[in-house]
């Protein structure tokens, strides 16, 4: 099993990861400037990376094994690292966050039902001070369209991540981007299997998970990608964050799905996102009443 945790800058500093970690977005490309400046750039104790999406001017979503102090050795506990842990840059498409503006990180909130098993894997990142760049809100009521996987046929997704595009490959100097369709529920449980403290992964649960891929693979989020955004677009090209990567067996393998958690969906938007951060959810607007017929 390959998981998508944390970076290759783990190797740089000396230190050890956990066996059979994977590579970074698979099949992608160099990502414009300017094209997603929410975008997040996300360093843990200058020793991991992971990327990130400002879903407000004070709010970054990651992945709850990013910011969890057992993350990277697969375990899911909500036991955090400190604000203080947390090197963020928005707004960049260089991999060493040169160019990106850089944040000060000053709160760490995660879902405590992030235990044992691999849903729930979200954190968000209060900051001290509102970015300049300009967020992509999570699709909030309404918009349930743009993300909903059990459509036939499926939608289709773009994913955004920091990381090596080859197993053992060098790191690329630029932020990748990619297409992928949505995977039906009923599909990705096939692969990874139900929930269960038993499965090396987790397994797959509907509530907080979404999957991600190509049946003949190919193209896929990986190692480095962790907390990533999993974007879509509305009739008018504007663009709401719907998930964010997660988990994987392997990177890019035929009929193997990658795993995202489902922050627009109701458990995550409403219990977790939307209590802390109301302004990172972007409702749609209500249609407007019926006009009343004079008799």
């Amino acid at each position: 099993m390959r998981r998508r945790l944390l970076s290759v800058l783990a190797v740089a500093t000396g230190l050890s990861l956990a066996p059979g970690q994977a590579e970074a977005i698979v099949g992608g490309t160099d990502a414009p400037a300017g094209k997603y400046p929410s975008v997040a750039k996300v360093v843990i104790a200058d020793a991991f990376s992971c990327t990130g999406t400002l879903i407000a001017p004070q709010w970054v979503v990651t992945a709850g094994h990013c910011s969890s102090i057992t993350g990277g050795g697969g375990v899911a506990t909500p036991v955090r690292f400190p604000p203080a842990a947390f090197a963020v840059t928005v707004d960049g498409i260089k991999t060493d966050g040169s160019d990106g503006e850089a944040v000060v990180v000053d709160g760490v909130e995660g879902p405590t039902e992030y235990l044992g098993v691999q849903g729930y894997d979200v954190t968000l990142l209060h900051l001290e001070a509102p970015a300049k760049a300009t967020p992509t809100p999570i699709a909030g009521k309404g918009f349930e369209a743009l993300w909903n996987p059990n459509t036939t046929p499926p939608g289709t997704t773009e994913i955004v991540g920091f990381g090596v595009t080859t197993s053992g490959g060098d790191t690329p100097e630029t932020l990748q981007q990619a297409q992928v369709p949505f995977v039906t529920d009923a599909a990705c449980e096939e692969v990874y299997g139900g929930p269960s403290i038993f499965s090396p992964l987790g397994g797959f649960e509907p509530e907080t998970q979404i999957c991600a891929g190509f049946e003949e693979g190919g193209v896929d989020s990986c190692q480095g990608d962790s907390g990533g955004p999993m974007y879509a677009r509305d009739a008018a090209g504007v663009l709401f964050l719907v998930g964010a990567t997660s988990y994987g067996q392997g990177c890019a393998d035929p009929g193997i799905p990658g795993v995202y958690a489902r922050v627009a969906d109701v458990t995550l938007r409403e219990e977790f996102f939307r209590p802390l951060a109301p302004e990172g959810i972007r409702d749609a607007p209500e249609p407007a009443p019926a006009p009343v017929q004079s008799a």
